[in-house]
């Protein structure tokens, strides 16, 4: 508890009584826009902020980003898994592709048009690594059809050995707006705070305040009032 959350137990009358609550408006169409328009913006590092913090949200809450240059720096990947106690992580819950604290992960991100291309180059610099990673996530802003994100993930399995896991821009909408993540994509993406819009419902004792000032500012107004 907070002090004013205590003070205002103790003297409610002193406190405002209304509620203020944030509401943002952002259409998913213009949200698809902003997604597909990453590398024009220049915006790759806060689309690497938001990929990990729905990646924190869905798939695994202990996640570490790669400090250095954009783009995984001399890491190897954009993010990662690190290991923590069974105590910690039993307390988790996480919806997704479930989670075991022996496995390692490694995150890479993209805001390639040549999604494919780069996700091929990103697996074999992780690997190269050597760090015993057992899965590889791939997130890219660019909306990929199921068959051709199969077929990817299929091919670079066979081929690498290592579980391949693609999520692509539909991917983001879709939890963004599911989960009520509009704020999370607003402030990541930097967009603007007109998307947010504050809905106030005024209390009875504001209302009651609001009206003695108005009274007294009328009367400060009137050239004809009496001290």
């Amino acid at each position: 508890m907070t002090p004013s959350q205590f003070y205002k137990q103790l003297r409610p009358e002193n406190f405002s009584d209304s509620d203020t609550t944030s509401q943002s408006e952002l259409p998913r169409e213009h949200l698809a826009y902003e997604l597909n328009q990453i590398s024009t913006n220049q915006k790759q590092d806060e689309f690497e902020s938001l990929s990990r913090r729905l990646a924190e949200k869905f798939v695994a809450p202990n996640l570490i980003p790669q400090v250095g240059p954009t783009g995984g720096g001399d890491g190897k990947t954009d993010f990662e898994t690190y290991p923590v106690s069974e105590s910690i992580s039993s307390r988790w819950f996480i919806p997704e592709n479930g989670w075991n604290n022996d496995e390692k992960w490694a995150f890479a991100i993209s805001a390639k048009l040549d999604w494919k291309g780069k996700l091929k180059k990103d697996i074999k610099s992780i690997l190269s690594t050597e760090r015993g990673y057992t899965r590889i996530y791939f997130i890219s802003n660019q909306k990929i059809s199921s068959k051709k994100k199969k077929d990817a993930q299929d091919e670079f399995i066979k081929e690498f050995e290592i579980d391949v896991i693609i999520l692509d821009g539909e991917w983001i909408l879709e939890k963004i707006y599911s989960s009520g993540l509009i704020d999370l994509a607003v402030d990541s993406l930097n967009l603007s705070d007109t998307y947010k819009n504050k809905l106030t419902s005024l209390g009875k004792n504001d209302a009651d305040r609001i009206k003695k000032l108005t009274e007294i500012e009328e009367k400060i107004a009137n050239p004809k009032r009496y001290f």
